[in-house]
Order: C-alpha cells, then sequence, then structure tokens
C-alpha cells in the first residue's frame, strides 16, 4: 500500500502528493540536487566492486522501477575493495547500535 516516488525525476509528484494528504499547499521552495559532498571537486566514480555490491544489495528495487543495471566492465576495479567491505562488514554493526542508542 505504500506510494513510491522516484526523487531522480524531481520533487513535484512528492510534494503534490503530501500538498493532496495534508490539504495544504507547499511554499515556493527551491529544491538544489548536490551530487558531491560540501567541498569536493570531484564526482564520485564507485568502483566496478562497489557497483556490485550496489546491485546486489538492491537487486529488487531494480527490478521494481526499472533501474538499467550498472555496466561493470566499464568501472574501475579497486584492488583493495575487499577490505573496505570487510571492514564495513565488520563495523556496521557496531555502527548501527550506536545510532540506535544515540550516541551518534
Amino acid at each position: 500500500g505504500a506510494e513510491a516516488f522516484r526523487l531522480e525525476d524531481g520533487f513535484d509528484g512528492l510534494i503534490a502528493r503530501i500538498d493532496a494528504v495534508t490539504g495544504m499547499t507547499a511554499p515556493e521552495l527551491e529544491v538544489g540536487h548536490e551530487v558531491r559532498g560540501p567541498g569536493s571537486k570531484r564526482p564520485v566514480q564507485p568502483s566496478r566492486q562497489d557497483l556490485a555490491l550496489i546491485a546486489s544489495t538492491f537487486a529488487v528495487d531494480f527490478e521494481r522501477f526499472g533501474y538499467a543495471l550498472p555496466d561493470l566492465a566499464a568501472a574501475r576495479s579497486d584492488p583493495l575493495a575487499w577490505a573496505r567491505h570487510g571492514v564495513g562488514r565488520l563495523l556496521s554493526p557496531l555502527a548501527r547500535w550506536l545510532y540506535r542508542a544515540g550516541l551518534m
């Protein structure tokens, strides 16, 4: 029963739906889009391994919303991806616990 909004298509549909549900009209807002972090000059360039992890983690969403799978052959390889992913798998339960405990 949930309604999904493709935010990559803009916020107009979402704002219109919120207006309809609340019976109010949103103020005129300009919602920007930032691909890079503050102060960053380089766009994010995920590695082949990162893209494979994203595609497998969100496979259901890729299928449900008709997203094209990333082109792994075109992406650069990261020889240290295994180490980053391993550390992430070890530390993510701790990070979730800290967040839920209000310590982050």
